[in-house]
């Protein structure tokens, strides 16, 4: 007993909290692109490919001297509409219709978010796929790299989330 309240106690000092079991609506995105175009995506798992998620809304952030610093972002519901994204399929940055962003370059930490709903057996459900990523120099030109974990180190010296 006193094990489980200490345990309580030392989560309670430092705010660690745990998220229910089986509890995924946070999940891990796909980043692809070359020549400096970026093409955002969500998993491709069994769910995604049974029912296509809505996507509503994708931003883009980048780290700057310890901040997150958002720098792009794309409303679909803004438009009235969400749009359905299989993952085969993805939304690229910048946008072909001619809607423009900051360039992305080397030696910086990046992040995306596709904020989504999806109807499964009847239920609507909500899911964030997240992206860590920077641009690495390949012989297309500028490329995403994503980042797995806590891995940067394909990234360059001192670039980190």
């Amino acid at each position: 007993m006193r094990i489980l309240l200490a345990g309580c106690a030392l989560s309670l000092l430092c705010g660690c909290v745990l998220a229910p079991v089986g509890d995924i609506r946070h999940q891990v995105g796909r980043v692809k692109g070359s020549s400096g175009v970026l093409c955002l995506s969500v998993a491709d798992n069994r769910e995604t490919r049974r029912v296509p998620p809505l996507v509503s809304l994708v931003e883009l952030y980048k780290r700057v001297d310890g901040r997150v610093e958002q720098i792009w972002e794309k409303a679909f519901s803004a438009e009235g509409r969400a749009k359905r994204l299989p993952a085969d399929e993805c939304i690229d940055y910048p946008n072909p219709d001619g809607e423009r962003g900051p360039a992305l370059v080397l030696g910086q930490a990046y992040s995306a978010t596709l904020w989504t709903v999806l109807s499964l057996d009847g239920n609507t459900h909500s899911r964030w796929y997240h992206v860590y990523f920077c641009m690495i120099d390949t012989d297309n030109g500028l490329s995403p790299h994503q980042v797995l974990g806590d891995d940067w180190s394909a990234c360059g010296a001192g670039v980190h989330w």
